[in-house]
């Protein structure tokens, strides 16, 4: 199934959505001042899946191909949707965007607070672990006596934490704090093997390393994947938005994401079961952690452990990668279900 796709309000030159950015890679354009790192992929294929048509009534799915803001521009888009009697997506990136006034059509984003019934969560989009680790992601780990829980990623210091707090950083200090606060619970249990790497500043450009290897991050990028890939379990929660792109590395690495859910909205939520690909723990429930941990690892048989990291690589896959999403997403809207 081919689907229609009209870019409602399409400006040549501004920044695009990754979806929209996959129609036109090839067009600079159209794409000139768009950066998208892990959107190649998508490009190569949208012929495959979509096409593109230049009126709202030829469609069959609107979307508006720039980030989404409340505004007259995005509510004209909807009202030209809602006439034509079509369905209408929008996305955004953005983890300040607060909760949107959208009177028509759907928003995807990637880090909701407070869920609204028109918000959809997407996938952080990510490269696939394996290639960055020549094929060794997604063998599994074989179960061990411990739990043994991986982490490696930006806590900060108290110090340091206080002076993002006095640039105004409130939302970012408050994820670095309940970080260290996750880390510590864990700690304090005996029965855990915690292999954790505290980083005292933000790495977030370091995932490009793993293509340039005279990048000056490449070593610790490669200090990561070693510990995601030595644990069988690794620990993902909110950073300065309310969603974890540890969590999809984790899952694309074949590995048991230890989630702490502080009222996250994950993708395709009413068809996947994420706590059966999970050990889910309630914010709120973050003094137990440790205790849910062991309590599950002791409940597991060895072979349903390594078939467990079998099934969440191939969910990552099959599910979450941009093509298998975007396929889905725009199949089901376009078939008149609602937005998945």
């Amino acid at each position: 199934m081919t689907v229609r796709i009209c870019f409602k309000g399409l400006t040549p030159g501004r920044p695009l959505v990754m979806f929209a950015w996959a129609a036109f890679a090839n067009d600079p354009v159209v794409s000139a001042n768009t950066t998208v790192h892990f959107g190649r992929e998508l490009a190569d294929v949208f012929q495959e899946h979509w096409t593109v048509v230049p009126e709202v009534g030829d469609c069959d799915v609107v979307v508006f191909p720039h980030g989404y803001e409340d505004g007259p521009e995005t509510a004209r888009v909807a009202d030209a949707a809602r006439t034509a009697g079509k369905p209408c997506v929008f996305f955004s990136h953005d983890e300040r965007l607060p909760p949107s006034r959208l009177s028509y059509g759907t928003l995807y984003r990637g880090s909701i607070f407070t869920r609204l019934p028109h918000e959809r969560a997407h996938p952080v989009f990510i490269h696939d672990i394996r290639l960055e680790t020549d094929g060794a992601a997604g063998d599994p780990v074989p179960k061990s006596g411990k739990p043994v829980v991986g982490f490696c990623g930006f806590v900060g210091t108290p110090l340091s934490r206080a002076l993002l707090r006095l640039v105004g950083a409130g939302q970012k200090v408050a994820g670095l704090s309940f970080r260290a606060k996750v880390l510590s619970a864990l700690r304090r249990d005996a029965r855990v093997d915690c292999r954790f790497v505290e980083r005292s500043k933000y790495l977030g450009a370091a995932p490009l390393s793993a293509f340039r290897r005279d990048h000056p991050l490449a070593d610790e990028r490669e200090a990561f994947l070693s510990n995601l890939l030595a644990c069988p379990y690794g620990l993902a929660m909110r950073g300065k938005g309310n969603h974890s792109v540890r969590f999809y590395e984790i899952l694309s690495a074949g590995r048991i994401p230890l989630f702490v859910n502080t009222g996250c909205v994950l993708p395709l939520e009413s068809e996947i079961d994420w706590k059966s690909h999970s050990v889910w723990v309630e914010d709120h429930d973050l003094p137990k952690i440790g205790e849910r941990l062991v309590a599950f690892h002791s409940r597991i048989t060895d072979t349903d452990f390594i078939e467990l990291q079998r099934r969440i690589r191939r969910l990552w896959v099959d599910r979450l990668r941009p093509e298998p999403f975007f396929t889905h997403v725009f199949r089901r809207v376009a078939s008149g279900a609602p937005a998945p």
